[in-house]
């Protein structure tokens, strides 16, 4: 993604939904063996599959965060030369009001964590790897 496909967002910068669109997720034959995305046991409890690159986000809009997340790690192709950013952005599939944003973690010693190790889904070709990092 490049500083063109983001807009201002409450809480943060906010990705276009087409920047997002083209993304699968995480895969669950990656290891073989079907591996099915972690969801709530109680299926009246309502998510939101967010796929992105190598990983999936599983979003629990009620709570405004995450229930699970599942990311497919090649450790054979990780690039670890692949800049840090600290870009913060909500996403475009839904409405903001649904997902926390910065202003949940600003004058606070709340730490934003992280939903998945930002490093394991950078692998594969290089365009692939630093979309997996922006993501």
């Amino acid at each position: 993604m490049s500083s063109s496909d983001f807009s201002a967002g409450r809480g943060g910068a906010e990705a276009a939904p087409q920047s997002l669109a083209d993304r699968t997720g995480y895969d669950e034959l990656f290891l073989g063996p079907p591996v099915p995305l972690p969801k709530p046991a109680d299926a009246d409890v309502e998510t939101v599959i967010l796929p992105y690159t190598h990983f999936t986000v599983v979003l629990r809009p009620d709570r405004r965060l995450a229930a699970a997340t599942a990311v497919c790690i090649d450790g054979q192709r990780l690039l670890d030369d692949v800049p840090r950013e600290d870009n913060w952005r909500l996403d475009p599939r839904l409405p903001a009001a649904r997902q926390v944003g910065k202003e949940v973690y600003a004058d606070n010693t709340l730490d934003r964590g992280h939903l998945v190790r930002r490093l394991d889904p950078v692998w594969g070709e290089r365009g692939e790897a630093v979309q997996a990092n922006d993501d």
